[in-house]
């Protein structure tokens, strides 16, 4: 899937309703904003502090 987004004068991007309704994401859901390189990566929230607890309870 590739779309194209056109960000506000006001930094705003508005995530297109067909990858919303793919994705699930829906009003008031928190994402997560990470960068990776010159990439912008977004994650659900919940996803994300799964990972991090998981990742915390590992030994290394």
């Amino acid at each position: 899937m590739i779309e194209t987004i056109t960000v506000s004068s006001r930094g705003q991007i508005v995530i297109p309703e067909r990858v919303r309704k793919e994705f699930g994401i829906v009003e008031g859901m928190k994402l997560v904003l990470m960068k990776a390189g010159t990439k912008i990566i977004l994650e659900r929230e919940e996803e994300f502090l799964k990972k991090i607890s998981t990742a915390g309870s590992q030994s290394f």
